[in-house]
């Protein structure tokens, strides 16, 4: 009796193991379109700020040099 349980109890759990096998297939490609959006956002979100940044660093020497200029002349 206790070895027919035992039986059992190993047949559900390959079983289970078995029936988590097609799951975990079908999540990883799901995680790995995952990262590389969120990798894809993070560099758009880096471009972004380079850009707004470099703009503003360009803006702030053009005044300068303009009210030196001014201001020397």
């Amino acid at each position: 009796m206790l070895a027919a349980s035992s039986n059992q109890e190993l047949l559900t759990s390959a079983q289970s193991d078995a029936a988590d096998e097609p799951v975990k297939d079908a999540v990883q490609p799901q995680l790995k379109v995952g990262l590389m959006e969120n990798v894809r956002k993070l560099w758009d979100s880096v471009r972004m700020t380079v850009f707004v940044v470099g703009t503003a660093l360009t803006v702030f020497v053009a005044a300068r040099n303009t009210i030196t200029w001014y201001v020397l002349a």
